[in-house]
């Protein structure tokens, strides 16, 4: 029997060799498998981190030209706005000078004289000579201009921030297509 305790003893001693190995295999070849895998992990941190710079690079221009638009915009808006206010200023100051009258078109009511005139500008055109018409006072025509001045005015502004809207939508759907080309890719 020693030599069947032998052959045992000996298959068995290679038994738990082959066994040890494949252990000892395993745990190298796990070890591999981890190295890779968190070579995986930093390749996909460094993608990631490389398309982040990307995008902030992309706004950051983005950021910049919308502001050096929305300086040039605004010097544009406050010249329109100061033509606006000259212009009205020279207005005023001709009107009060009397080198400018304003005047409106008017309806006689009363009196023989007014029926008369009312009866010779009824079958007139607008922009008949012989229109019956009363001369506004330069006070009165100061406040008409000053109405109409605040309307272009606001006109004027709310243009321009109606272009500004526009001009920021456009720019940030813009990015906003560049991007997802980028994440795409």
């Amino acid at each position: 029997m020693n030599r069947f305790a032998d052959g045992a003893l000996v298959l068995l001693a290679i038994a738990a060799a082959f066994w040890l190995g494949s252990l000892q295999g395993r745990a190298l070849g796990g070890a591999d498998q981890q190295l890779a895998a968190e070579q995986r992990e930093r390749d996909v941190s460094a993608q990631h981190a490389a398309a982040l710079r990307a995008a902030d690079t992309r706004l950051r221009r983005v950021e910049a030209d919308l502001r050096t638009s929305s300086s040039t915009a605004t010097d544009a808006l406050k010249r329109a706005l100061h033509d606006e206010k000259t212009q009205h200023d020279r207005l005023v100051a001709e009107l009060r000078a009397g080198a400018v009258r304003l005047s409106v078109p008017i309806v006689a009511t009363g009196g023989a004289a007014c029926i008369a005139d009312a009866a010779r500008s009824a079958g007139t055109a607008g922009g008949d000579r012989n229109e019956t018409r009363a001369e506004l006072a330069p006070a009165a025509a100061e406040d008409l201009a000053a109405i109409a001045t605040d309307g272009n005015a606001a006109i004027v502004q709310l243009n321009a921030c109606i272009d500004r809207y526009n001009e920021v939508r456009q720019r940030l759907n813009a990015l906003r297509e560049e991007m997802a080309r980028a994440q795409a890719q």
